[in-house]
């Protein structure tokens, strides 16, 4: 539907920056919001635009749906301390990774619990 559309069709940066950041505001409020969670991922390693609003919605799915991408969280880390994705907003890098960080140990507790 409207969120595969989002990253998949070429829109010029602002228009595709409004959109994502209209989709991180949804994702606060429903899963559908998360539903393409590893797209967007995927999407982040590979775009040359809208870097820092990828970025911001994969930060809210991580905040509010973190079973959408309990499998990722090593490649978000990983992708996000790697680049200078969020260089010009301190706070948002500070609050993205303490939130990936904290879903990153939750999920490691529960794995350790099952086994």
């Amino acid at each position: 539907m409207c969120t595969f559309q989002v990253c998949k069709l070429e829109y010029p940066p602002k228009t595709a920056n409004q959109a994502l950041t209209c989709l991180a505001q949804v994702a606060r409020r429903s899963a559908l919001g998360a539903r393409d969670a590893e797209r967007f991922i995927e999407q982040l390693l590979i775009s040359k635009n809208s870097k820092t609003q990828l970025a911001l919605l994969i930060g809210t799915i991580c905040e509010y749906h973190p079973d959408q991408v309990e499998n990722n969280i090593e490649t978000i880390l990983r992708t996000f301390l790697s680049s200078n994705v969020l260089y010009g907003d301190r706070n948002s890098v500070s609050s993205l990774i303490i939130i990936l960080y904290h879903n990153a140990t939750k999920i490691i507790s529960e794995v350790d619990k099952n086994i």
